[in-house]
C-alpha cells in the first residue's frame, strides 16, 4: 500500500471484468473497461474483488465485509438502451443472451400476442461498410426457414432495414446442451435420442442444399427436457454452389475439411455432431489441447486420432464406438454418405427396456431347442449304426472308427448348423415362445456371443458329438462322464434362473446376456 495521501481519499476496486478502477468513497462507480456501474451502497461494502484500504482500516475486519458483501449485493449492469423500445411490431422486454454480433431479446408480438425471441444486430456492427452481418443475419433467417422442421428453430418475421436489422424467431426457454453439459451427465439413451433429432433436422437441411456450418451445443436448444432444436444458421451455406470461405465456424467443433478451407457438404456437419456426441457421451471433446490455443484446437481436427476412455465403459454398447470413429473420420469419403446410414446405426444402438422372461416358457423353448437339436443329430447317425446292425457294412475296429468319426463329424456338423441358424435369427423354441437374447443395453449381442450361448445352452448337444469321438478311441467310458458333467451343469444353470431376479442363467452372466419377453 501507498503513502501517497490520494490514496486515503480514493479506493480501487476491480470489476468482475478484471479491470481497476478508483472511486471517491461514497460515490457510484464506473468501470473504464466495461462501463459496467457500481451503486454508492455496494461500494461502499466492499462489493469489488481487490481494495486498496485507506490508512488505519482493519484488514481482517475489512475481509469479512467484502466476504459477507458479495454474497448480498450484486454489480448493477448499464440500463440497456432496447428494452421497452419496439423493432416493427415486436416490443422488446427483456434481454436473454449477448454475443459478438448482436443480442437476443424477449419480445412480445403485438400482432399474434406471442411472445418471440428477437435476435439485434448492434449498432456498431450494422454501421460496418461492408454490410456482412446484415447479410448474414438475412441468410441466417432464410436457410432456417426454408428447412422449416420440427427439430429446427422456427423463423417467424426479419426486419430487413439495414440500418436497425432484427430476426424474430420462436422462444425457447429452455437451455442449450451447453448449459445442459454442465448441470451432469447426460444418460445415454437421452444422447441416443438427441442423435437421432439432429439427424433428422441435418438431413432436411441437406435436402434443401443446405449445410450448417456450426453445429456445436452451443447452438441445439433443449425444449421441455427431451425434444432438441438446431438454432443459428448464420454460417450456414449452400452446398451446390461450391462456396468457399476462409475458416468459419468453432474451432472445437470444426470439420477437417472447413479448417482446410474445402467446399463442404453434409459430412461436414455429421463431422461437427459426431464432437458433439462425443461431447455429450464423456462429458468432454475428443482431442486434447492443453496449450488453449486455436491453432492447436485446428490442428488437433486434422491430426489427432479422437482419444476414446479406456477401458471402454460397460454402460456404453462398443457399437457406440465405432459410430462415433465413422462420424469423426478426418477424410469425408470414410464418413457416413447419407443420413439415412446414419439413423440405421442410431437405431441400432438405441437402448430398448425389456421384460426379463418367467421361467415356465423360458425353459419350454429350451426343451423345444434342445429336443429338436438331438433328433437331427439322431437323424444324421441312424443310416451308418442301421447299416451295422443290418450287416450291411462288417464291425470290425476300423470300420467301427470310421462309423463312431463319421456319426460325431455329422452331430457337430448339426450343431454348428444351429449355432449358425441361431446367430442370425432367434432360435426356434423362442421364436415359438415369443422370446429374445439381449446384451446389457437391450440390444441383440453380437454373433460371437450367440454362436457361444448356443453351446453352452445345448450342453447334452456337444456331449453327443464328443462321446461318438471318445467311442471311437476306445474310451467310451468317457461319455458316461461328459454326460454327467452336462447334467450337473443344467442344474447349476437352472438353479441360476430359478433364484435370480432377471433370471439369468450361468451362461448369462459368463457371456452377460438376458432372455426377455420380445414384444415385437
Amino acid at each position: 500500500m501507498s503513502d501517497d495521501p490520494k490514496n486515503h481519499s480514493r479506493q480501487i476496486y476491480r470489476c468482475v471484468c478484471g479491470a481497476d478502477f478508483s472511486v471517491i468513497p461514497g460515490s457510484t462507480g464506473e468501470c473504464p473497461q466495461c462501463a459496467r456501474s457500481y451503486t454508492r451502497q455496494a461500494l461502499e461494502r466492499g462489493m469489488a474483488d481487490t481494495v486498496m484500504l485507506p490508512a488505519g482500516v482493519d484488514a481482517n475486519a475489512f475481509a469479512d465485509s467484502v466476504q459477507k458483501a458479495s454474497q448480498e449485493v450484486s454489480p448493477v449492469d448499464p440500463p440497456d438502451p432496447l428494452i421497452d423500445t419496439r423493432r416493427g411490431h415486436f416490443l422488446i422486454e427483456t434481454c436473454l443472451g449477448r454475443g459478438g454480433m448482436g443480442a437476443v431479446y424477449q419480445a412480445l408480438d403485438e400482432s399474434l400476442q406471442r411472445y418471440v425471441a428477437l435476435k439485434v444486430i448492434r449498432p456498431d456492427r450494422t454501421a460496418s461498410n461492408d454490410g456482412s452481418h446484415f447479410h448474414r443475419l438475412v441468410q441466417e433467417a432464410r436457410a432456417q426457414a426454408r428447412v422449416n422442421h420440427p427439430n429446427v428453430v422456427q423463423i417467424y418475421f426479419v426486419g430487413l432495414d439495414e440500418s436497425a436489422p432484427y430476426l424474430a424467431m420462436e422462444l425457447i426457454r429452455g437451455p442449450n446442451l451447453a448449459q445442459r453439459l454442465q448441470a451432469g451427465p447426460i444418460a445415454f439413451a437421452d444422447v441416443v435420442d438427441i442423435a437421432l433429432q439432429l439427424t433428422s433436422a441435418l438431413e432436411r437441411a441437406a435436402q434443401f442444399d443446405i449445410v450448417h456450418g456450426d453445429i456445436k451445443p452451443g447452438n441445439i436448444m433443449v425444449v421441455e427436457g427431451t425434444t432438441v432444436k438446431v438454432a443459428d444458421f448464420g454460417l450456414a451455406r449452400s452446398v451446390s454452389n461450391g462456396e468457399v470461405r476462409g475458416i468459419s465456424g468453432s474451432p472445437k467443433y470444426l470439420s477437417p475439411e472447413a479448417a482446410r478451407r474445402e467446399p463442404l457438404d453434409r459430412r461436414s456437419d455429421m463431422y461437427s455432431l459426431g464432437v458433439t456426441l462425443f461431447e455429450l457421451t464423456f462429458g468432454r471433446l475428443p482431442y486434447e489441447n492443453p496449450s488453449g490455443l486455436i491453432q492447436t484446437q485446428i490442428l488437433a481436427h486434422l491430426e489427432q486420432p479422437p482419444k476414446f476412455p479406456e477401458p471402454w465403459p460397460a454402460e456404453l454398447p462398443e457399437r457406440w464406438r465405432d459410430i462415433l470413429q465413422t462420424l469423426l473420420a478426418k477424410d469425408p469419403a470414410d464418413r457416413y454418405s447419407e443420413y439415412a446410414e446414419l439413423r440405421q446405426a442410431l437405431l441400432d444402438v438405441r437402448p430398448v427396456a425389456n421384460t426379463s422372461a418367467a421361467v415356465v416358457p423360458r425353459a419350454l423353448a429350451w426343451m423345444f431347442d434342445l429336443l429338436s437339436t438331438l433328433l437331427l443329430q439322431f437323424v444324421v447317425s441312424v443310416p451308418l449304426w442301421l447299416a451295422q446292425a443290418l450287416k450291411w457294412i462288417p464291425s470290425t475296429p476300423s470300420v467301427n472308427f470310421v462309423v463312431s468319426v463319421t456319426n460325431g463329424t455329422l452331430a457337430l456338423i448339426v450343431l454348428l448348423l444351429v449355432c449358425w441358424l441361431q446367430s442370425a435369427s432367434a432360435s426356434p423354441g423362442k421364436s415359438l415362445f415369443q422370446l429374445k437374447v439381449v446384451d446389457p443395453h437391450g440390444l441383440p449381442p453380437t454373433r460371437w456371443v450367440r454362436w457361444m450361448r448356443v453351446f453352452l445352452q445345448l450342453p447334452f448337444c456337444l456331449v453327443e458329438t464328443l462321446s461318438s469321438y471318445t467311442q471311437a478311441v476306445g474310451l467310451g467310458e468317457f461319455g458316461g462322464l461328459l454326460l454327467g458333467l452336462a447334467s450337473l451343469y443344467v442344474l447349476v444353470n437352472a438353479g441360476f434362473i430359478l433364484f435370480d431376479s432377471e433370471r439369468r442363467g450361468l451362461h448369462d452372466r459368463l457371456l452377460r446376456t438376458r432372455v426377455v419377453i420380445d414384444a415385437r
